[in-house]
């Protein structure tokens, strides 16, 4: 049985960590040296955590910059591609406006009929193609935020049109369903960036695990707002990282297929709006996003004082 018993504690920079306690089986008192001894002993215990939490932390600091600068550097990329599709898509669109014109020239100086049908042909997809080029220089160039009424139901047909070809590559069937919805007071490409994150994602997350699939996107006006819906029947999104999911940097995908800030930033986008962005995961599988926005009103200048 203990008979004898002391108990001193483990301190660390004025904190105290713990105790560290001595029992023996005598009724001996313990002696001065010996509770000089036990004190040094927890002093040296306190240090010793004191350093490995140091460590822990500064090992910790070192990651996350390195993560930072890998972000940095990716962000700058993502720049400099932007950048050069800025430019691309300028560099196509002047050829594209002279074979529209030329068609369209074609078609009105009396052709014959057999020749006429190509030209239709090749004026609707040069129409086409001078769309995605369009919405590919709003999407590229920044611009300051300048709010305007904005249907998003046209800016999900854009995205959508710019998704094309992977959409179709990925072997993922496209279905909407377009509700009557009023216009929303919106920055048009920071809508625009939102959507077109959230069509990816989607794509990406189906065809990562699928090899196909089926993404839905619904639009309806709610009381003071509209709703947007967009739903994919991958895998959806585990439990543990729901909560995580608009976080800075925080991607499930392996190295170099994300930079962990395209949610985050739509996240920032939609808030400023003074709406709402969330994720929820479906009973028949899969995500939904839903993006609601209210349909607010443009701000009126002050009136002047005479």
């Amino acid at each position: 049985a203990i008979r004898g018993f002391v108990c001193v504690p483990i301190r660390a920079r004025d904190r105290i960590l713990g105790t560290l306690a001595l029992g023996r089986q005598t009724d001996r008192r313990f002696a001065d040296e010996e509770l000089l001894l036990l004190a040094c002993t927890a002093d040296q215990i306190g240090l010793a955590l004191d350093n490995a939490r140091l460590y822990a932390e500064s090992r910790q600091q070192l990651e996350d910059l390195r993560v930072a600068q890998q972000a940095l550097v990716r962000a700058e990329r993502l720049s400099a591609v932007g950048e050069l599709a800025a430019g691309v898509a300028h560099e196509i669109n002047n050829p594209l406006m002279i074979i529209q014109a030329q068609s369209y020239l074609l078609l009105e100086s009396g052709v014959p009929e057999q020749i006429r049908g190509g030209l239709r042909t090749i004026d609707a997809a040069t129409r086409r193609v001078a769309g995605i080029v369009r919405d590919l220089i709003v999407f590229a160039e920044p611009s300051p935020p300048q709010r305007s009424l904005c249907v998003l139901s046209d800016y999900v047909a854009r995205v959508l049109a710019l998704q094309d070809h992977h959409l179709r590559t990925d072997n993922i069937e496209v279905r909407t369903e377009i509700q009557h919805a009023p216009p929303v007071w919106a920055d048009a490409s920071q809508v625009h960036e939102v959507l077109f994150n959230l069509i990816r994602n989607a794509r990406q997350a189906m065809a990562s695990t699928k090899g196909c699939g089926v993404l839905t996107i619904r639009v309806a006006g709610t009381p003071g707002g509209v709703r947007v819906e967009v739903e994919d029947d991958g895998p959806g999104v585990s439990p543990e990282n729901l909560p995580r999911l608009f976080t800075p940097f925080f991607t499930t995908r392996g190295p170099g297929e994300g930079r962990g800030l395209g949610l985050s930033v739509s996240y920032a986008m939609i808030g400023e709006h003074g709406g709402r962005l969330y994720c929820e995961n479906r009973a028949e599988g899969g995500a939904r996003f839903v993006v609601e926005l209210p349909v607010g009103q443009p701000q009126r200048p002050a009136p002047r004082l005479e």
